[in-house]
């Protein structure tokens, strides 16, 4: 529970500052008390998510642990959680109740999806394109290879997300493992920008190579060194995001500092 808490903790503050879907929303903002209001607002509606999912885990937890005999043959509480809300939704639930469960999961979905579609297109059109002078000249064109940029990274997030199943771990393990493994790294990017004066290029590549490592380490550390005893990976998944953070803020402002009194490199 500690160790959920804390690693939750660390990812709400990283993404707030530095996943490319929520920058965008806060910069829609007209001033930084706007900013503020909205960001109170997310997490007030995240918490509020929080606590009724987390009411619906025990509601379910002790609905099959009253009514056993309700499982499917094969279906335990213990070695097929991930399976007991799409069993109880298919199953336990009026058509109509279930029809309007189903409904809410694709359009949670959706909007996951196309808001990330849409803040990798505009960094690929502002941050690559634009800066290499490969922008289309027109703004037409440039409308229409938007466009077909969105729908090439659609595809290739679908095909992708075809090989969760490869990963190991439970939902939300293989989320952190995934989806989530280069937050803390793209958090540190924007730490050195604003927080550290004498941050410098060389420093900054380098802190946040060593927290990428560090996150992809932790992540597969029963592949890589290896399943305990218990069939576990020997470090938890909740360690990803703290001992990332950790390692790229520290390594980073070492090198920092280090090519600073070398004179090397360029301020980020």
């Amino acid at each position: 529970v500690v160790g959920s808490i804390f690693s939750v903790l660390v990812w709400h503050c990283c993404t707030a500052g530095g996943d490319q879907v929520s920058i965008q929303r806060f910069m829609a903002t007209k001033d930084a008390k706007t900013a503020r209001k909205a960001i109170g607002m997310q997490l007030c509606v995240a918490g509020t998510v929080t606590v009724t999912l987390g009411i619906t885990g025990f509601a379910l937890l002790g609905y099959f642990q009253a009514d056993p005999q309700l499982l499917p043959v094969g279906m335990t509480l213990s070695e097929n959680a991930d399976k007991i809300f799409p069993h109880f939704i298919a199953f336990h639930l009026p058509p109509v109740v279930s029809g309007l469960v189903l409904a809410g999961l694709f359009a949670a979905a959706m909007s996951s999806i196309d808001s990330g579609v849409n803040s990798i297109t505009a960094v690929v059109m502002s941050d690559f394109l634009d800066r290499f002078g490969s922008k289309p000249g027109s703004q037409t064109k440039q409308v229409i290879f938007a466009r077909g940029l969105a729908l090439g990274i659609g595809v290739i997030v679908v095909l992708c997300s075809t090989l969760m199943e490869h990963v190991p771990g439970n939902i939300t393990a293989v989320t952190t493992k995934t989806v989530n493994l280069l937050t803390v790294p793209i958090f540190v990017l924007f730490f050195f920008a604003l927080f550290v004066p004498f941050a410098n290029t060389p420093g900054v590549w380098i802190g946040v190579t060593c927290s990428i490592t560090a996150a992809v380490l932790i992540a597969f550390s029963g592949l890589i060194f290896g399943m305990n005893e218990q069939g576990l990976d020997p470090v938890s998944f909740q360690w990803i995001s703290p001992v990332a953070l950790v390692v790229g803020i520290s390594a980073g402002s070492l090198a920092c500092k280090i090519f600073s009194k070398n004179k090397i490199g360029h301020p980020t």
